[in-house]
């Protein structure tokens, strides 16, 4: 038996990503948002032919991504990067690219039950809407993923607040064994066609809630190529709490996450 994350993002896990990626012959993987490592890692460990990075911006996080990365004994696929969403990635390019970035409202975090209260704010909330970080992966990641890449993202409650701010995208809600669980899929092409509406809402958003330093992300050029090749020299950035066991099966990745 393994342990897994507490996302719906494991279900698709360990029905290796079918059918989204069954034309698609993943080398790279990309956990943004990683919190604890938890999805990322067990991408890793039931895909050992992939080399995957977790990225998150909070270190505390980081630090404790990099105890269980250690603690599943993947440092030979795995690398931790502190970025803040994409920004520390330069021309790094994914096959899949997999996000369960903090998507709970301000109103709903004021609601959150007293068990909550340890929780970083940072790792939860993400507007008015949910959907300011959802906003910036949808804008910015064409340009880290390969040309036949996908890119998931959770958003949770949120799915019906992203449906209505963009009704002309064509999200691919998943559809799990309880049903909708704000999991929604994007190829790099719809990515990559919608790309100045989603960076016009992100721009948005960003000044809604004063980030003068967030710029609309646009893409100007965009380049195809193939996944580079990994090297053995991963460097890892490190960061505190018990590591959590996460999966153990033979087959087995910018932000605080809300997983």
């Amino acid at each position: 038996s393994s342990d897994l994350p507490r996302s719906p993002i494991a279900e698709l896990i360990l029905a290796g990503f079918s059918p989204w990626l069954d034309d698609c012959e993943v080398q790279r993987a990309l956990d943004l948002c990683t919190g604890s490592g938890c999805i990322g890692i067990a991408m890793a460990s039931h895909n050992p032919d992939w080399q995957v990075d977790l990225v998150d911006i909070s270190e505390a996080a980081l630090q404790l991504a990099q105890q269980n990365v250690a603690y599943q004994n993947v440092e030979a696929q795995v690398r931790v990067i502190a970025s803040d969403l994409f920004s520390a990635l330069g021309g790094e390019r994914y096959d899949l690219i997999v996000s369960n970035p903090p998507y709970v409202t301000e109103g709903e975090f004021a609601e959150l039950p007293a068990e909550y209260a340890h929780e970083p704010k940072l790792g939860l909330t993400a507007g008015d809407d949910g959907l300011d970080l959802a906003l910036r992966i949808l804008a910015e990641a064409p340009e880290h993923l390969s040309e036949e890449g996908v890119l998931i993202v959770e958003v949770g409650e949120s799915e019906r607040a992203l449906v209505e701010l963009l009704p002309q995208v064509p999200f691919a809600w998943v559809e799990f064994k309880v049903g909708q669980m704000g999991v929604c899929v994007l190829d790099r092409e719809s990515l990559v066609e919608h790309h100045d509406a989603f960076a016009r809402e992100a721009a948005e958003a960003s000044l809604a809630w004063g980030w003068g330093h967030l710029d609309a992300p646009r893409i100007t050029a965009i380049t195809v190529a193939s996944p580079k090749a990994t090297g053995t020299g991963w460097e890892s950035r490190a960061m505190d709490s018990t590591a959590i066991p996460i999966a153990t099966s033979s087959r087995a990745t910018s932000s605080p996450s809300a997983s």
